[in-house]
């Protein structure tokens, strides 16, 4: 997703694109002004504007619904939208430079269709003023396609007319699909999922058949528990176990079972992250002489989610609250530093969710401050909170931290116990 800097980020991007494409004509220049009439003093100009944004319709409704019953925001609001560009060529009729701007301007979008992620950022750190420096399009995860905007005589026509002064000029129209908008909004989220089952089967070797936790099938795979990886033909010459950008060697790899302590160590200090993360079983071959490492066989990514975990150094989970200050009619505002494992890095969405342990329906949910750099601790800014104890649990790119649950025999058997603050 993006935010609302997407449209003219396209439209940067899409203008640097045409700039490199038309180097190699003198004087030439890109425009993204809405089309004039040309002066005799004007260099050869590609001229693109944006004169049409419309819905796509695949993906119009995909985000509803997003208020639940009590009006809160169940899902961020999104809107997919289609950006219609037409491209108009001006320049010396009789040297044909007209011409000669369409065909450069063309080749350049047939060989490169999609504005990849470089081509984006570079386009925003040339853009002046820095204007487009919070633009996240980079991030979104469908990157936008060009494709021509087939447009017969009575449409250009029309199209035209709607310019009034601008004399028609050699002109072709692209479409750019798809932009999606969001606002950065918090959706309240839902309390846990107590018990989850997930089975997968593969069909090539080695095969991975199913993950989960060592403890049972019910219990989330956060840091520190160990994950339990069952397939065929697992074992190979040498087997590694790849989580997202970690990768960890396993001496002791089983053909129907692997386990992997989802901790660092044993894998590489920073590599292991919360959220979703794909897991393969990489088998490598020695070859050569002296024998060495190449890359063999690999199992299809099967996904997983890896929840982050509050820490406990102690008997005491890792929260600290401070600065607590009262406001006006009586809710209170503080600050909470939550310890975290594994580290949270500073490009991923950390939230945090309080929500009252005796049940009185007061809940909340505040994203955290900025970070510059991995941190096992992030620091959350509290306000507007009605004095009361609260359950704690933090989402790191949509992954919770478990809840801990009172499993004995007395009145809070089977419920969320921990962790837990106590605003005052």
């Amino acid at each position: 997703m993006s935010n609302d800097l997407a449209i003219a980020t396209v439209t940067a991007t899409l203008a640097e694109t045409l700039s490199e494409a038309t180097q190699g004509i003198a004087n030439a220049v890109v425009t993204t002004k809405r089309p004039q009439p040309p002066l005799a003093t004007d260099p050869p100009t590609v001229n693109l504007f944006l004169y049409r944004v419309v819905v796509n319709a695949a993906l119009a409704g995909d985000h509803l619904p997003t208020r639940g019953a009590n009006g809160g925001v169940v899902r961020r609001p999104q809107a997919a939208l289609n950006l219609h560009y037409l491209l108009s060529f001006t320049g010396d009729d009789a040297g044909l430079l007209p011409q000669r701007l369409l065909g450069r301007a063309v080749n350049a979008l047939q060989t490169r269709p999609i504005l990849s992620r470089t081509a984006i950022e570079t386009a925003k750190n040339r853009f002046p003023g820095g204007a487009l420096a919070a633009s996240d399009l980079a991030g979104q995860a469908e990157l936008v396609k060009l494709s021509p905007l087939p447009l017969d005589l009575e449409e250009l026509s029309k199209l035209w007319s709607a310019f009034f002064e601008a004399p028609y000029a050699l002109s072709t129209a692209y479409e750019g699909s798809l932009v999606l908008l969001e606002p950065e909004i918090s959706p309240q989220p839902s309390m846990p999922v107590a018990e989850r089952t997930v089975r997968v089967v593969p069909f090539r070797r080695p095969t991975i058949r199913s993950l989960g936790a060592a403890t049972g099938g019910s219990d989330p795979l956060a840091a520190g528990a160990t994950m339990v990886i069952r397939g065929t033909a697992l074992r190979g010459e040498r087997t590694k176990v790849r989580i997202g950008r970690a990768q960890l060697e396993i001496a002791d790899a089983d053909d129907e079972e692997i386990l992997v302590e989802l901790g660092e160590p044993p894998l590489p200090a920073g590599t292991l992250r919360a959220g979703a993360q794909g897991v393969q079983v990489v088998h490598e071959v020695m070859l050569g002489s002296p024998p060495e490492p190449r890359r063999g066989s690999e199992s299809p990514a099967l996904a997983v989610v890896v929840s982050p975990r509050i820490t406990k150094p102690g008997s005491a989970y890792d929260l600290s609250l401070a600065n607590v200050s009262e406001e006006s009619g009586g809710t209170l505002a503080g600050e909470l530093a939550v310890g975290l494992a594994p580290s949270v890095g500073p490009d991923q969405r950390a939230l945090l969710t309080l929500v009252e342990a005796s049940g009185g329906g007061h809940g909340y949910t505040f994203a955290a401050e900025p970070r510059t750099q991995a941190s096992a601790s992030v620091a959350f800014a509290l306000q507007g909170i009605a004095p009361a104890t609260y359950l704690v649990s933090v989402s790191v790119d949509g992954a919770s931290s478990p809840l801990e649950r009172d499993e004995g025999e007395g009145p809070t058997a089977g419920q969320y116990i921990a962790p837990t603050i106590e605003v005052s």
